[in-house]
């Protein structure tokens, strides 16, 4: 049996010019955390990441949405072949929103989401 662990921690930024405001930027902020091991043909993950998005509502105005969120998934890799896998996700997501930002409820949002599937890397234009 061999197995291998990784493990990844990202920072994010990001901007873009603001859609209903002239002249602002959103700006996106995330710290993303990956733990990962592959045992023979199995390979578990869990992914942790945080966010706040500035969202602009009038000219010098905004407001900062808060982003939590969690992944664990399971995949499998018959005969050890990177292109083709199974995989099971379960994905759960809080999303709180500012009142600054123009949010009439301010509530935490919470989806969970089941994933299964198959995972195909083909050129099938060959």
């Amino acid at each position: 049996m061999t197995s291998r662990q990784s493990f990844e921690l990202d920072y994010l930024y990001d901007t873009m010019k603001d859609a209903t405001v002239v002249n602002e930027t959103n700006k996106t902020t995330s710290i993303v955390g990956t733990v990962g091991a592959r045992m023979d043909n199995w390979v578990a993950k869990l992914k942790a990441e945080s966010s706040e998005a500035e969202v602009f509502t009038a000219a010098n105005t905004s407001g900062k949405n808060k982003y939590n969120g969690y992944q664990a998934a399971v995949e499998y890799l018959p005969a050890n072949d990177k292109n083709f896998r199974y995989h099971v996700a379960y994905v759960t997501r809080d999303f709180k929103p500012d009142t600054a930002a123009g949010a009439a409820n301010t509530d935490t949002q919470t989806t969970q989401t089941v994933f299964a599937g198959v995972r195909i890397l083909a050129d099938f234009l060959k």
